[in-house]
């Protein structure tokens, strides 16, 4: 859920950060193509990570409910 946010704020960010960029470019006439070029491909990055985060610890939590309901019919049993 930390993670979530994060991206969120990130998402804000860079939203913000382009909209800076587009007005600097209209007052000053340049800008750092790199910049605008990297920045969105680091961001989709990132949400790529936690995108691997999140199905990572959804098989790990279903593993651990499958073996505390194993635990739990042997103890029955």
């Amino acid at each position: 859920m930390q993670l979530t946010n994060l991206y969120i704020s990130l998402q804000t960010m860079y939203l913000l950060f382009y909209i800076s960029a587009l007005c600097y470019e209209n007052n000053q006439g340049t800008i750092s193509p790199i910049i605008m070029y990297l920045y969105p491909k680091l961001l989709h990055l990132f949400g790529y990570i936690i995108h691997i985060w999140r199905v990572h610890r959804a098989k790990y939590r279903a593993a651990e409910y499958r073996r505390a309901a194993a635990r739990k019919e042997k103890e029955e049993v």
